[in-house]
């Protein structure tokens, strides 16, 4: 691996480790920031939701932080992201953009905003770039990730579409 992509890593890894120790410290807080989206309703599935989502950020962090790297673990991140950023854009789509956004860490706590999800894009770019920096991946494994993230991608945006469609027809 390139000193380009364990430097990324490492970076990204401090990020993940410091946004899931923040939350677990702060649980009880974190599941009332999930609640103020008003994406999940059920304190049950809220927790549960929350617990995994945390889980996944501290082994991430420690993949990341220990260079063990690979398409799984790099989907996982991507898919995180993507999860946030799917509670961030319909909670801005909503209007809600009173609400801190939960992100922890290093990154703090702020009001939601675009420029979240624009944050977000750039780390989905800075993950993605851990292979492209690679300098002993297997050749031809850029094509599979260029249309397994794109069916990620989509999956989002239809995701975000049924939960918007859903909403609207609540009222």
């Amino acid at each position: 691996m390139s000193i380009i992509s364990q430097g990324i890593s490492l970076a990204l890894g401090v990020l993940f480790v410091t946004a899931a120790l923040d939350k677990m410290i702060h649980y009880r807080s974190h599941l009332h920031k999930v609640k103020a989206y008003k994406v999940l309703q059920n304190d049950g599935a809220i927790a549960a939701f929350s617990t995994v989502l945390i889980l996944l950020e501290l082994i991430v962090a420690v993949c990341f932080l220990f260079v063990w790297v690979n398409v799984i673990i790099l989907t996982a991140a991507v898919s995180l992201q993507v999860i946030y950023m799917a509670f961030i854009t319909y909670s801005l789509l909503k209007g809600n953009k009173r609400i801190d956004c939960g992100c922890g860490g290093v990154l703090g706590s702020t009001s939601l905003s675009w420029w979240l999800v624009g944050r977000n894009s750039v780390f989905i770019v800075a993950i993605l770039s851990i292979e492209m920096f690679d300098d002993t991946r297997v050749a031809g494994a850029s094509d599979r990730d260029v249309i397994f993230f794109s069916i990620i991608i989509f999956l989002f945006f239809t995701i975000l579409q049924n939960m918007i469609r859903t909403e609207s027809e609540r009222y």
